[in-house]
């Protein structure tokens, strides 16, 4: 199952996830919707935050989709889940990462903030003070709860889905977006040690707590099971670690120049704001070493940070410029290694009978230590998901334990379920199939050709001698002026009008 052939949407009904869908307008909804957003020229691909980082866009959202064509050919169920469940899923896949995007997600004036600052409220969050506030540190840390309010606050941006689309739909898919992040709880969990100190993302509410309407939509009156849609989201989100977010050394090369000129900005403004603080010269100088490293070590900003704070006799950090600039250092020092590298070990992921294969980049010589990142990737979003893929309603196999690398195995092999699955829609092969509906279809065009023709020819003639019924009587009496030829194109009947 090639790349181009699953995202092919004119061959919309041989994807193996839209074959539980038997609801023609449900079905028409996801085409055009699909149709839209797999443009690259749309909107919502042109400009994100944080660059530096893997790919969220076009390319990452669609090596999703293709991994939940995969689960979905590997399942042994007939039908992994309900026409509403995959209909939701398919559109989470699709938006799940849109609060990175920059042409979605922007402020541009007090109105806007103030609105956000509500919805920021009403989830627990502390509100904006102005929009430069929203930078990439923060949008990175909170871009699942940032879809949440796009898609059921700006829903216009969405264009398919805005309203009147029914705003529970909307609901529905904003939550499954929302908990597909690793820091929102899918399941209650025990409560963490007194004295630590709590994130916000410590007191969500788990999803498995939130009851949610039934899905009606047309003649379909159906329950969604939200909490496994999450699970599933974010095990295939957990998936999609290859090389395919990398797309190109090209990019890891622009993406390692984007990043130091982002550290060198951000070394540039520390270093001014500690000139205008009353800070001690040795604490500069920790700063001005800790750029200058070849190798940056982790820490030497831990000791300048709490430095830092002693010195300034910090009670809250949220609002310090100096600590929230080196923390986003901190992240960009590691970025290359920990979320670019190792993903270009692995060139695939495949589903089979339960089991999770890795395909290595390099066949020969693959990249264990790299591979191996990889696999620990994926156990980690599987430890939360695991329980709740193996009940109703997917009953999905995969666990921490079954993720293996195959070197040995071909295409065909790999891809056996889907061809077994696509079998069962009627596709001709045979060129004589093609060329034979070629000529039917000329037959066909020739045909109604001719009969218009002669159509056109027996009531021009019945015009001129009876007068046409119901229309100008007695010939040429009734002809309007200027109009030598006869009848003025406003009174022409139904059957002159050229084909």
């Amino acid at each position: 199952m090639s790349r181009e052939d699953l995202l092919n949407f004119s061959n919309f009904d041989a994807l193996p996830i839209i074959q539980s869908i038997k609801n023609p307008d449900l079905k028409r909804k996801l085409k055009e919707f699909l149709e839209t957003w797999s443009d690259p020229s749309f909107v919502a691909w042109k400009d994100w935050y944080c660059p530096y980082m893997v790919t969220h866009g076009l390319p990452h959202i669609q090596n999703v989709f293709f991994l939940a064509n995969r689960v979905y050919c590997d399942s042994k169920e007939e039908s992994l889940l309900n026409e509403a469940e995959v209909f939701c899923l398919i559109l989470s896949i699709w938006l799940h990462d849109i609060g990175l995007s920059k042409s979605l997600f922007n402020i541009p004036d007090s109105i806007q903030l103030q609105h956000l600052n509500d919805f920021l409220k009403r989830h627990g969050l502390e509100p904006l003070k102005n929009a430069s506030e929203i930078n990439c540190l923060w949008v990175r840390k909170h871009h699942a709860l940032i879809t949440k309010y796009l898609i059921e606050e700006r829903s216009e941006l969405l264009h398919v889905i805005r309203a009147p689309f029914p705003a529970f739909i909307r609901e529905i898919i904003a939550n499954i977006c929302f908990y597909h992040s690793g820091k929102t709880p899918l399941e209650a969990k025990a409560d963490t040690e007194s004295g630590t100190k709590k994130e916000y993302y410590d007191s969500v509410s788990p999803l498995s707590e939130i009851t949610f309407p039934n899905f009606e939509y047309s003649d379909l009156k159906l329950a969604v099971n939200v909490l496994s849609l999450a699970a599933l989201l974010r095990f295939l989100d957990g998936c999609d670690q290859t090389e395919h977010r990398i797309i190109s050394s090209e990019m890891l090369d622009a993406q390692e120049r984007e990043i130091e000129s982002e550290k060198l900005k951000i070394f540039e403004r520390v270093l001014s704001i500690l000139g205008g603080f009353r800070v001690s010269q040795d604490l500069i100088k920790m700063w001005e070493n800790i750029y200058n490293q070849y190798e940056i070590n982790e820490q030497d900003i831990e000791d300048f940070l709490q430095r830092y704070r002693g010195e300034k006799g910090l009670k809250s950090e949220a609002q310090d410029p100096v600590i929230q600039d080196v923390k986003e250092f901190k992240i960009l020092n590691k970025q290359i290694d920990e979320h670019f590298r190792y993903k270009k070990s692995v060139s695939d992921v495949h589903f089979k009978d339960g089991e999770i294969i890795l395909i290595p980049s390099d066949r020969s010589a693959p990249d264990n230590e790299s591979i191996e990142k990889v696999k620990n990737d994926i156990k980690k979003e599987l430890r939360e998901c695991e329980s709740i893929l193996k009940s109703y309603p997917t009953f999905l196999s995969y666990s921490q334990d079954n993720i293996t690398t195959r070197s040995d195995l071909s295409p065909e092999e790999l891809e056996e379920a889907y061809i077994a699955k696509i079998s069962k829609i009627p596709v001709y092969k045979d060129p004589n199939y093609y060329k034979a509906f070629k000529y039917r279809l000329f037959f066909e065009s020739y045909m109604r050709k001719f009969i218009v023709k002669k159509l056109k020819e027996y009531y021009k003639e019945r015009w001129w001698k009876d007068g046409f019924p119901g229309g100008v009587q007695n010939g040429c009496k009734d002809r309007k002026r200027g109009d030598p030829k006869g009848i003025g194109k406003q009174d022409k009947p139904e059957i002159f009008v050229d084909y």
